[in-house]
């Protein structure tokens, strides 16, 4: 299953903690999330607490995206 988010309050241990239940329930295979007050270390740290074996951030740019 992919599962696309648009989340805000990414970096809080609530959101982590729904994420993974939805990823425990419905077995998601790619979790897409966007968040675009959250980038850098913060990304970084919530990318690994998730507990998907791979993940790729890309840092927003200002509040409208990122670049890649």
């Amino acid at each position: 299953m992919i599962v696309s988010w648009n989340v805000r309050g990414a970096s809080k241990d609530k959101c982590a903690s729904t994420i993974k239940d939805l990823k425990k329930i419905y077995a998601v295979d790619i979790f897409a999330m966007l968040e675009p007050r959250t980038s850098g270390p913060r990304a970084l740290n919530v990318a690994k607490s998730l507990g998907f074996s791979h993940y790729y951030i890309v840092d927003a740019v200002g509040f409208s995206g990122g670049t890649h």
